[in-house]
């Protein structure tokens, strides 16, 4: 009988080794905001996301807690795909 390797999943997934990196402007390519810009927040290598400002907002609500007795939403990006951008201006810090 073989045996199933528990490691298989994470040798298959590659790391992203691209130009775009944290801090770059990039442009959405596809979706609702098509052609929109901004810079990038945050950078999800191994599953190939990026958090972009301004860009996929996303509405969270927020429980009231028994202690303040507030509760509301907040707007937070949301992780896009790197397929789905492209790099417009690199704005390496050395």
């Amino acid at each position: 009988m073989k045996k199933i390797h528990k490691t298989r999943r994470i040798e298959t997934l590659s790391r992203y080794k691209g130009p775009i990196k944290v801090g770059n402007t990039v442009m959405m390519l596809s979706g609702d905001q098509k052609k929109a810009t901004g810079k990038v927040i945050d950078f999800h290598r191994k599953k190939g996301l990026i958090k972009v400002e301004n860009i996929m907002m996303r509405t969270h609500f927020i429980k009231a807690k028994d202690n303040e007795g507030k509760g509301g939403t907040e707007k937070k990006e949301h992780w896009i795909p790197i397929c789905k951008v492209k790099l417009v201006e690199n704005n390496d810090v050395k």
